[in-house]
Parts: C-alpha cells; sequence; structure tokens
C-alpha cells in the first residue's frame, strides 16, 4: 500500500483526513451526481459533515462566496446591491412556527403585504414594489435543524442612485456651461468633471447605505434566531405515534 512504513505530520494528517472524508463523503452520494456538474449545497453539507466542519460555518462560507460575486452595477455603484444573511437553528421547528417567524420578518420590516407560500416543511414570503428592493425570506426545516435565509435584491435603489448622480451631473455641467461659456475642450472637462464628483458621491452614498442594509437585516435575523432558539423542537407524525402507549 502506497505510504506504508512512513510517518505522517500532523498537517500531511489533517489534509489526509479531510480528503479521505471528502472522497467517502462523495463516493455515498447518489450516482446521478457528479462534481464536473457542481454540487448541490445539500452534497456540500455531507462532504462537509463527514470532514466534521460544523453546519453554521460551512453556510457563512456560502454567503461569503455569493456576496463577493458582485454584477456590473455592484462594481460601479461601489457596493453590494445583494444580501445574503442566513442562519441554522439546530432543531427542526413545526410549520405554524415557520409562519410565525415570517411573520416577525414582516413586523420587523414594517411590510404588512407581501406574498407568502407555505408547504409542511417550508414557509417562504418575499415582498417587491415597483421600485424598491425585493426582500424574501426563506425558513425550511430539514431532519434536525431549521434553515433560516433572508434575501434582500437592491438592484433597483442602486440604479436610482446612479440615475440620480447623473441627472446631477447633467444640471451642474448646463450651469457651469452656461455661465462660463468654456471652448469644446473645456466644455468636455466640464462634463467629465461633473461626472466624476457625481459618481464618487454616489459611491459613497451607496456605500453607506449598504452598510446599513446589512447592519439592519442582521440585526433582524439576530432576533429572529433568538425567537426560534425559544421555539419547542416539532413534533414528526412519527414521532407522537411512538409516543402513545400500547393499547
Amino acid at each position: 500500500m502506497t505510504g506504508e512504513g512512513r510517518k505522517f505530520s500532523e498537517r500531511e494528517t489533517g489534509v489526509i483526513l479531510r480528503l479521505a472524508s471528502e472522497i467517502d463523503a462523495r463516493d455515498a452520494l447518489p450516482s446521478g451526481s457528479s462534481h464536473l456538474e457542481g454540487r448541490t449545497l445539500e452534497e456540500i453539507e455531507a462532504i462537509a459533515s463527514g470532514a466534521g466542519i460544523r453546519m453554521a460555518a460551512v453556510h457563512s462560507a456560502v454567503a461569503a462566496l455569493e456576496s463577493t460575486e458582485a454584477g456590473l452595477l455592484a462594481r460601479v455603484v461601489g457596493g453590494p446591491t445583494l444580501f445574503r444573511v442566513e442562519r441554522h437553528v439546530q432543531k427542526e421547528l413545526a410549520a405554524k412556527d415557520l409562519r410565525d417567524l415570517a411573520g416577525s420578518v414582516r413586523w420587523g420590516l414594517g411590510v404588512e403585504t407581501g406574498e407568502i407560500v407555505q408547504t409542511n416543511e417550508a414557509v417562504t414570503w418575499q415582498h417587491k414594489t415597483s421600485e424598491g428592493p425585493l426582500t424574501k425570506i426563506e425558513l425550511q426545516r430539514r431532519e434536525g435543524h431549521t434553515r433560516m435565509r433572508l434575501l434582500a435584491k437592491y438592484e433597483d435603489p442602486a440604479a436610482w442612485t446612479l440615475l440620480g448622480g447623473g441627472a446631477t451631473t447633467a444640471v451642474v455641467s448646463g450651469l457651469a456651461i452656461a455661465a462660463l461659456e468654456p471652448s469644446l475642450p473645456g466644455i468636455a472637462g466640464i462634463i467629465l468633471g461633473s461626472a466624476t464628483v457625481s459618481l464618487l458621491g454616489a459611491r459613497v452614498f451607496w456605500r453607506s447605505f449598504s452598510q446599513r442594509v446589512n447592519r439592519r437585516l442582521n440585526g433582524l435575523m439576530d432576533r429572529l434566531d433568538e425567537q426560534a432558539a425559544a421555539l419547542p423542537v416539532a413534533e414528526r407524525p412519527s414521532d407522537a405515534a411512538a409516543a402513545q402507549p400500547d393499547s
């Protein structure tokens, strides 16, 4: 056998054990799964579980990865337009409790309307205005735990911020050109300077705004996490049947 008789360092031991856990978990996945086509979150969770990695760490890593995948609008405006906050409760909650938690999110956001979809295993609520953000909460119970995920898309407000900067550029440039009556190169310089200042102002504003949104969503999820921790564990029908004494 390869490596027989060799002594491995602590680092090498850790690497080998992690790889072995991944291989073992991968082999245990359904035959239709292929790492060449990508892995689902459930498959990644199975690998992490085999490697002894906490689920909370996995979900934090997923959220961090998704937050770095910024689109063109986010790069131009200088801050994220998509926010994801996720928590895991290490117990399974009842379906009625999931709906109550969704109601807490609505109350925390100050929104009374929105579309809610409920099944026995999950509750999803989302709200979207014509010019505002899309806000969505996903509460899903699985065997032994419950996932709470809050998603907010602020692409429309970010676009309006840039449009506001463009309007400011047009107004300032027009006033400066009318007052100074510059040459053609001077006009180009005025427009370029006004556009640069407006863009920098929009980026500073959006960076501060996105930080406030992130703090608000994390604060809301923290309160939801505390509320979920105080709820009882759901009783599955099979558990209820097992608890009944034999007649």
